[in-house]
Order: structure tokens, then C-alpha cells, then sequence
């Protein structure tokens, strides 16, 4: 009898958790993520972990590679933004591109926003430092 009562128990509580999560959730705890270029389709439980590694939220049917390189030097009192080369698609309102003048980790804390992922930091020898960038965003509307 005991054994009855604790596996209606369970039973129950196994019902209630999956509605409450299908209530929330229409995919079945499922989100899609561009990871490395491709869609996949992984457990909600994992997204924070692949947004950690650069994958992007949703699908990458309209999202291409974006490559920054970010060129920063010294100037007065701080760091500055030098010069900036992108790919000629990404589009300014998901990946701002800063200024000359800029403030440099400004710039940089705002790509790393926009899900661009630092993969390399080169020191030069004039003070300045380049620092390529690379992620998927969204591609501007021609």
C-alpha cells in the first residue's frame, strides 16, 4: 500500500511539473540557437551555455559571419578607438561600430553585447592594440 501511495505520489508530481513547464514552453524545452554557422536545436536548460561560447539565439537563416577587427591606441588620458574594418553586411544597429575617439572598452564591451566573441589580441609596436572579433549577427536589409 505504501509502495501504491508513493508511486501515485510521484506520478502526480511528474504531471504537475510537465504542465507547468509545457505552459511556458511550446517547444517542449527546445530553443533553437546558430551555433558555428549552423541551427541547432537544443534542451532550454543549455542555452546559457552556448550563448556563453558566441552561438547566437535563433535561427542562422539570416544571420552571416561577421569578422571585426578593432584597432586601438593610446591617447591623453585613455584608450581610444583607432580604426574599425567589418564585414561590409553587418548591420550598425545589432554591431555598433564605433567612432574614432571612441572609448575602446566601450566599443569592445558593445560587440561582446552583440554576441561578437574577442578570438585574438595583437599588442603593436606603437602603443596600439588590434583585437578580431567574430560571431553571427543579423545582415542589414539591402
Amino acid at each position: 500500500m505504501n509502495k501504491l501511495i508513493l508511486a501515485a505520489a510521484v506520478l502526480n508530481a511528474s504531471i504537475s511539473a510537465q504542465g507547468v513547464f509545457a505552459a511556458n514552453d511550446n517547444n517542449n524545452g527546445k530553443v533553437s540557437v546558430c551555433h558555428n554557422g549552423r541551427t541547432v536545436t537544443i534542451n532550454a536548460s543549455g542555452l546559457q551555455g552556448h550563448l556563453g561560447h558566441g552561438d547566437s539565439p535563433g535561427s542562422c537563416e539570416d544571420r552571416r559571419s561577421a569578422v571585426v577587427i578593432l584597432q586601438c591606441a593610446p591617447d591623453g588620458d585613455g584608450i581610444v578607438v583607432d580604426a574599425v574594418s567589418s564585414s561590409p553586411f553587418v548591420d550598425p544597429e545589432v554591431v555598433p561600430t564605433p567612432g574614432p575617439e571612441s572609448d575602446c572598452a566601450t566599443a569592445l564591451a558593445a560587440m561582446v553585447d552583440a554576441q561578437l566573441a574577442i578570438r585574438s589580441v595583437t599588442a603593436g609596436g606603437n602603443g596600439t592594440t588590434e583585437y578580431l572579433l567574430l560571431g553571427y549577427v543579423g545582415i542589414s536589409a539591402p
